[in-house]
């Protein structure tokens, strides 16, 4: 895995927690996973998103009969989705939102949303 990832999704993790005042020193080892599962969620993300990435596949039984299959890299993308998740509830970077009775239902994501964007643009450092 790339280190250099790896090491910027850590920094944003750790600055998102100072930010809160949520940080702890005892939590770089949680924050290494959370990164190591994070860049695992993106390939995997990545692999099941390319356009060529057959949603099911087919399989020749041994009396030559077709059959379907989901393809498995969605099961582990689905399966990195929870795992990603559960760091991030550990972190308290995942807790249930409370609806701000001030925003609208057309808002752009509000403060998930930037989080989001923050996650998702932490790769065009590299």
């Amino acid at each position: 895995m790339n280190k250099k990832q790896i090491e910027n999704i850590k920094r944003y993790i750790r600055k998102t927690l100072k930010d809160q005042g949520l940080y702890r020193p005892e939590l770089s080892y949680q924050i290494e996973l959370a990164a190591r599962d994070i860049l695992l969620y993106r390939r995997l993300s990545d692999e099941a998103m390319k356009e060529e990435t057959d949603i099911m596949l087919t399989e020749i039984s041994r009396e030559g009969e077709s059959r379907y299959k989901i393809n498995p890299i969605f099961d582990a993308l689905k399966k990195q989705t929870a795992i990603v998740q559960d760091d991030l509830k550990l972190l308290y970077m995942n807790r249930g939102l409370k609806r701000d009775k001030n925003v609208d239902d057309g808002n752009d994501g509000g403060d998930l949303g930037k989080v989001m964007d923050a996650l998702t643009n932490s790769d065009d450092d590299d």
